[in-house]
């Protein structure tokens, strides 16, 4: 302890002493130590400040070693200023110890890095390194452009819709883009480098193309096109009509022919499609002709040349006026102002004119014709001889007006007769009673049912002939027609109907039923008509269950009554319907045969239908079909 006191002691004979205390030497050893610690101390915050900042040095932790050997080396020149003034020479040496602790550190790491030194090259040798980098950087950046370049040739060339290959002089393929691939569905590896004469129908094309390039004397100029052949797909299967192109060029000094193939198919099957609708235009019936919009004739088929009598060569660049009367001019021009807007005209019925000068009827369809930008260009017209059909029209005019005379004269008739015969006819049943209850008691049992037959026809004929003016008066006593709401009509109907209804303890269901354009009364007498047949016509064991029901057409409305009655067959569906058809006995049930002829009379009249469906004591379906626009 006093040996370690003794040593950091400070009361030894301070430094100055040495210098005898000689201004010139004392501050002349003072300034430069204080000048060399400054130095020290400055060069290791330099140190820390390089390596803090450039961690990617290898050498850091001898940077470090360094600093602290120059910051204990200023040190010491601190303290030596002191022992000039204070004899602390044990402080001084600690510190000159610690500094060559660290200095010999600083030796030997140094000396260990000495061989990682050696090998960090020279400027001239970085320089030239990076001079290399930039060349090898460079043919890299030019290898990949060219690259790139090539990648962006063999795009360009696959999306290219059309075949593209390279031949050498032998005829072998060395390039195939995909077009070409997929047109024969191959893949690119199984057409490289293979004769594209294995791919050809007829090899000698190829043979006699090759053989045109290797004499010619510049490759460049060599140029042939071969309009069409045919190539073989992968199957062989099929033909592909194809166009080929050849060009002769040089790669790499080499003679290269370069073929462009051109797929054919869909231009054939166009030319098809082309030739197949002009053989139907042909062989229409019908004219067909084609106008530009001022109305000149492009196109005209056989049909035309029989309608109008000129031939296709008299017509086409001639004016469509040609065939047109003059009093009609007009007509076409407002025909070619619908065109120029897009607008078609569909069955338009006018005259033209022959060439003997004779007019035929014709009906026309006139259709635009666009290009690929929708844009109107010109005008088809299908012209259709109606004259025959104007001819049988009118005939058939006449007919149905002499018909339509003859009807209501007919029914005119009808009316008359039955109106006029119900008198005589009430006269002859009044006297026939009272002959027969005036002399009955002289007559014998024969003769009273002589009496009895004659009344019973004369009641007949009275039924018959109430019946047929009831059907006379549908078309010639009818009303205009009103809005009809048919729900309370069918009620009363059915209220009318009350008293055969609780007889025959039948039941009647209704849906709800439209309003619609008719004749009230009618209507009336045809819901009457066919409830009354349904009551009439049950089975004698079973109550009658009426079903009326109503469907909900486009235009129109379907009403069915349905009823469980005794039914009839399916084949006498449309008899019932006539006049004075009955499919059972005058006495089995009562009627004279006309009900059912006056409702289909009515129908006909409001412009609908009427029909039966029926199975033979299954009941029967009936079917109203009216109007309800």
């Amino acid at each position: 302890m006093d040996l370690l006191r003794s040593f950091f002691d400070g009361s030894y004979m301070p430094h100055g002493h040495c210098y005898l205390w000689r201004p010139e030497i004392l501050w002349t050893h003072v300034i430069s130590d204080i000048v060399i610690a400054m130095s020290y101390f400055s060069i290791p915050i330099m140190l820390f400040l390089i390596v803090r900042q450039r961690k990617d040095w290898q050498f850091n932790k001898l940077f470090i070693l360094f600093s602290l050997f120059i910051l204990m080396c200023g040190i010491t020149h601190i303290l030596a200023i002191a022992t000039i003034w204070h004899g602390i020479y044990g402080i001084h040496g600690t510190a000159k110890a610690i500094t060559a602790v660290v200095s010999l550190a600083t030796a030997i790491a140094l000396l260990i890095l000495m061989p990682k030194i050696l090998r960090i090259p020279s400027v001239a040798e970085i320089e030239d390194a990076n001079r290399k980098l930039l060349k090898e950087k460079f043919e890299k950046s030019k290898l990949e452009s060219e690259r790139e370049s090539e990648r962006l040739f063999r795009l360009s060339l696959d999306a290219t819709p059309v075949g593209i290959i390279t031949l050498n002089t032998r005829g072998e393929i060395k390039m195939a883009n995909d077009a070409f691939c997929s047109l024969l569905n191959f893949s690119r590896a199984e057409v490289t480098e293979r004769p594209l004469r294995q791919f050809m129908e007829d090899e000698q094309v190829i043979n006699g193309v090759l053989e045109r390039l290797r004499s010619a004397t510049k490759a460049m100029e060599f140029c042939e096109t071969l309009a069409e052949t045919h190539l073989l797909d992968k199957q062989n299967a099929r033909l592909i009509p194809v166009e080929l192109r050849f060009q002769g060029g040089d790669y790499q000094n080499q003679t290269i022919l370069i073929v462009t193939i051109i797929d054919l198919t869909y231009r054939k099957k166009a030319e098809a499609a082309k030739n197949y609708l002009s053989a139907i235009v042909e062989s229409c019936n019908d004219a067909i002709i084609g106008k530009d919009l001022s109305g000149y004739i492009t196109h005209w088929n056989r049909a035309a040349e029989d309608l109008y009598g000129y031939s296709e060569q008299e017509m086409l660049g001639q004016s469509i006026l040609s065939v047109v009367p003059q009093s009609l001019h007009q007509e076409v021009y407002k025909i070619l102002d619908d065109l120029n807007q897009g607008k078609t005209i569909n069955n338009f019925e006018t005259i033209r004119q022959r060439k003997d000068g004779s007019q035929v009827n014709v009906s026309l369809t006139i259709s635009p014709v666009r290009n690929t930008h929708n844009k109107v260009i010109g005008a088809s017209i299908i012209a259709r001889n109606i004259s025959e059909r104007i001819r049988a029209a009118q005939e058939i005019k006449l007919k149905n007006q002499a018909l339509e005379s003859s009807n209501k004269e007919l029914e005119n008739f009808a009316f008359i007769a039955s109106h006029d015969l119900k008198e005589p006819l009430r006269k002859i049943m009044s006297f026939g009673k009272l002959i027969r209850d005036n002399v009955s008691a002289e007559l014998d049992q024969k003769n009273v049912e002589y009496f009895g037959y004659m009344l019973n026809a004369t009641e007949r004929m009275q039924s018959l002939l109430d019946s047929l003016l009831a059907y006379s008066r549908v078309t010639s006593k009818g009303k205009p027609f009103t809005q009809v709401d048919l729900n309370p009509l069918l009620k009363e109907v059915v209220a009318d109907l009350e008293l055969l209804i609780k007889e025959s303890n039948a039941s009647i269901t209704m849906a709800a039923l439209p309003t619609i354009q008719g004749d009230h009364d009618q209507l009336y007498q045809l819901f009457q008509n066919l409830i009354g047949n349904s009551l009439k016509y049950k089975k004698d064991d079973t109550a009658p269950i009426i079903d009326i029901q109503c469907q909900q057409e486009s235009h129109t409305i379907l009403i069915t009554i349905t009823d469980n009655g005794i039914g009839f067959e399916q084949q006498y569906g449309n008899q019932i319907f006539e006049m004075f058809k009955r499919l059972h006995g005058k006495h089995e049930y009562q009627g004279t045969g006309v009900g059912l002829a006056i409702c289909r009379k009515i129908c006909e009249r409001h412009g609908g239908e009427i029909w039966a469906e029926s199975e033979l004591d299954r009941g029967t379906s009936v079917f109203i079909r009216l109007p309800n626009e």
